[in-house]
């Protein structure tokens, strides 16, 4: 009895790190046709500062920046995982002009990350924009996907992503 409860938990745990690729997820990956339909693996407690992530746009005027101004922001040092929006964050910006180095989804809890950089170098500094699950947000995670659909993450070119609306 011990053999082969000792044979199934080996047989689990090959399959478990052959489908397993950090946040790959392997065939639990959401399928990237359904980014809008993706089911989170984990449950919103453990997405770090839930609830100040799932709300609204607000609906007032985008202000016009670049990537490199969001790299000259300073970083909290420490945020508490329920601390609510404030500062930059209560504020809505807009990118005209990036260059998206990659792409990925977080199986874990459904979003879609951005790595965007002012110039085409895979070397530059990127910003990591992050579009939650929230329907809000479908149209341009759709709208952004058909440039990296079919190709291999690690194999995006550089792209230029030219928004006319906030779309992130």
């Amino acid at each position: 009895m011990k053999q082969i409860l000792l044979i199934g938990c080996i047989t689990t745990f090959a399959l478990l790190c052959a489908s397993c690729n950090g946040t790959n997820y392997g065939v639990l990956q959401p399928n990237p046709e359904d980014l809008c339909k993706c089911i989170p693996l984990e449950p919103d407690i453990l997405d770090f500062r839930h609830l100040a992530k799932h709300v609204p746009i607000p609906a007032i005027a985008a202000q016009e920046i670049g990537v490199d101004t969001i790299l000259s922001w300073t970083q909290d040092a420490i945020v508490a995982p329920d601390a609510p929006r404030t500062g930059r964050e209560l504020q809505v910006f807009h990118l005209a002009s990036a260059f998206l180095q990659e792409a990925s989804v977080n199986a874990a809890d459904c979003d879609v990350h951005f790595e965007i950089s002012m110039i085409a170098d895979k070397n530059a500094p990127r910003v990591i924009v992050e579009t939650p699950v929230d329907s809000e947000f479908c149209s341009a995670r759709q709208s952004a996907q058909p440039n990296w659909r079919n190709t291999p993450l690690s194999s995006i070119p550089s792209m230029a992503v030219n928004c006319r609306k906030p779309c992130w």
